[in-house]
């Protein structure tokens, strides 16, 4: 009970004297919990992999079947050829990647189009684009939202000129400029753990 282990899996292991080893074991649980329909020789294989693959595998196998996901992978490591994908591990870790992408975009993932994409080196590509662009689209929003609260601070004579920072397109145009590293404290500016002013 404490391991959550199936009793006839358990007598299973035993005549086959596998060693139930951490990893074994979280392999196991997982596909259980996730109802994945691996046989124990499948957990027993997935555990022999190292951790990022094996973990990686069991997310991308909640998407679809393991006949399916080994067609898919076969033909992706076909189609990259000399440059691109290596191995198993790289495609399923790169669908991983791709799914987990899809779902912060709202992507339909029981669309069979969008779980096997025809190119799935682009598909990631473009994917991790739009995150980049809707990341810098909230970290924008953020900066602007502090420098408005800091506006109090502006100052202004017949020399100088004091005001907060208003995008993370000029942080990292202040860096370039100055040659500097203010532009490594746009995350901690946009949630407010420090304030950027520039003088002009």
């Amino acid at each position: 009970k404490i391991l959550k282990v199936d009793k006839a899996d358990l007598k299973h292991i035993q005549k086959r004297s596998r060693e139930l080893t951490y990893f074994f074991l979280k392999i196991y649980q997982l596909n259980k919990k996730n109802k994945l329909g691996l046989t124990l020789d499948d957990v027993e294989r997935i555990a022999g992999y190292n951790s990022q693959h094996a973990f990686a595998y069991l997310e991308v196998r909640q998407y679809t079947t393991e006949t399916k996901l080994l067609n898919y992978v076969d033909k992706q490591i076909k189609r990259s050829k000399r440059k691109g994908f290596y191995g198993n591990q790289d495609v399923i870790v790169t669908m991983r990647d791709y799914y987990k992408d899809c779902e912060l975009l709202g992507i339909d993932l029981t669309n069979s189009i969008n779980i096997f994409p025809k190119n799935l080196s682009k598909a990631h590509s473009e994917t991790s684009k739009q995150i980049k662009v809707k990341e810098s689209e909230i970290m924008t929003a953020k900066i602007l939202k502090r420098a408005k609260s800091l506006e109090k601070y502006n100052f202004e004579n017949d020399s100088y000129l004091i005001r907060p920072a208003t995008s993370s397109v000029e942080l990292i145009e202040e860096s370039e400029k100055l040659v500097h590293c203010v532009s490594r404290y746009i995350d901690r500016y946009a949630k407010g753990k420090t304030n950027i002013f520039f003088i002009r």
